[in-house]
C-alpha cells in the first residue's frame, strides 16, 4: 500500500511511514484530538523511482560524492 490513513497504521508499519506518522497514528487510535491524516509511505518513494529508472542514475551521483570534502557534497 503506497497511502495509509492513521486509523489503519500499526506499529509494524513504522519502517515504511515513520516514527513521527506512527506517533500520530497511536495518539488518533487513543482518542486524543489528532487531525484525520493519512501518510504517504516509503513504498510510494521507492516504487516512484524504480518506474521511472532512477535508481541507477542516483547511484552514479552518489558514487561520484567524496564524502571527506563536505563543500562538494
Amino acid at each position: 500500500m503506497y497511502i495509509l490513513p492513521f486509523v489503519q497504521i500499526r506499529p509494524s508499519d513504522q519502517a515504511s511511514v515513520g516514527r513521527k506518522a506512527l506517533s500520530l497514528a497511536e495518539l488518533q487510535q487513543a482518542k486524543f484530538r489528532v487531525p484525520e491524516g493519512y501518510v504517504v509511505t516509503s513504498d510510494a518513494f521507492t516504487a516512484f523511482l524504480a518506474a521511472n529508472q532512477l535508481v541507477s542514475a542516483i547511484e552514479a551521483e552518489l558514487d561520484k560524492l567524496n564524502i571527506l570534502d563536505l563543500h562538494s557534497v
